[in-house]
């Protein structure tokens, strides 16, 4: 008898539990998503969940692992998120990259059989995935002029004025920076010009590709370009092709436009370059690109336009000043 009723109430929690299981199904729209899945695309929480044996609508809905499918599966999942951006690069190898609009990333496999939240981290290398993309998106969205950089549409809202009387914050990233690397492992522009400019840059950056423009419009100033792996893994490749080339500027502007560069020769050795000059620039704090240095080591971050670079390479701050917003600093959030 005892046996008995221990089996009914048995029965019974089960019975509960899956009608409280039914009840949170239906809350979120699909009932296939756990909700800490929610509260990452929503809130940022940095729990580690990975998700298995997912309901075979949403399965199947991406087989093809395309982007476009596994971006058309996560909205109707989360019809109120918003996701910025979906890439399966073959880098990735079998896993897609997933930017919700508040720079949150996680990775979903091809087939959306799992969904990974938290950190990512590449064996081979050691790098922290989802942590470098984080910081390369804050350069991006945190760290660029609002005029004559970033879109009016997706500039950030300009900083309060601080209260009369009160400091001035401080500069974010190095405000003077003495580069020691070798002239060998750098990109030059209009070689021999009086005025001498350093620069690091990342080949998938787009204001780097107008600083290239901006440069060549002026054959008085000489640019020496550091190229580094700061926004995304394929930037340690194409730097190393455009050292490995040539015509190391054409190369940087074919890559930089979309282009492709041929090389008869091993790029091998200028891996070795790349390597230096991204290990520089951590080490002295440059978070976020284009960074740019004049022979006093005084930094400007951030696109200019070409007169504002000719006044501060001249030694004139004052007719350089930013347009707007704070210097590049992924830690507060490239292109």
């Amino acid at each position: 008898m005892e046996n008995q009723e221990n089996e009914n109430t048995d029965r019974a929690n089960v019975g509960v539990a899956e009608s409280q299981k039914s009840k949170r199904s239906a809350s979120h729209g699909m009932g296939m998503f756990p909700f800490t899945i929610h509260q990452f695309i929503y809130y940022g929480s940095l729990t580690v969940i990975g998700f298995a044996s997912l309901a075979v609508g949403f399965s199947v809905a991406v087989a093809g692992g395309s982007e476009a499918k596994v971006r058309s599966a996560l909205q109707e999942a989360f019809p109120a998120a918003s996701v910025k951006s979906v890439q399966c690069r073959k880098s990735h190898k079998g896993l897609c990259e997933v930017v919700t609009d508040t720079n949150r990333v996680f990775f979903v496999d091809t087939k959306a059989h799992y969904a990974f939240l938290g950190a990512a981290v590449e064996l081979t290398s050691g790098r922290e995935l989802v942590n470098e993309r984080v910081q390369a998106l804050a350069a991006l969205d945190g760290g660029l002029p609002r005029s004559g950089g970033l879109p009016p549409e997706t500039a950030p809202a300009p900083a309060p004025a601080p209260a009369q009387g009160a400091p001035a914050a401080p500069p974010q990233g190095p405000t003077n920076v003495r580069v020691d690397l070798p002239k060998s492992n750098a990109i030059v522009i209009n070689p021999g010009g009086r005025l001498k400019l350093t620069a690091f840059t990342d080949l998938n950056c787009s204001y780097c590709a107008r600083l290239h423009e901006e440069i060549l419009k002026d054959p008085n100033i000489e640019l020496t370009e550091y190229p580094i792996q700061l926004l995304d893994p394929s930037s340690a490749e194409k730097a190393k092709l455009v050292l490995c080339a040539e015509d190391r500027p054409a190369a940087a502007r074919s890559i930089m436009s979309g282009g492709e560069v041929s090389v008869s020769k091993d790029c091998a050795p200028f891996a070795r370059m790349v390597a230096e000059n991204t290990a520089f620039a951590h080490r002295v704090g440059i978070q976020g690109t284009p960074m740019i240095m004049r022979a006093d080591g005084t930094v400007l971050s951030g696109f200019r336009p070409v007169d504002q670079l000719r006044a501060f390479a001249s030694g004139e701050p004052q007719k350089a000043q930013r347009v707007a917003g704070p210097p590049a600093n992924p830690t507060s959030a490239t292109n």
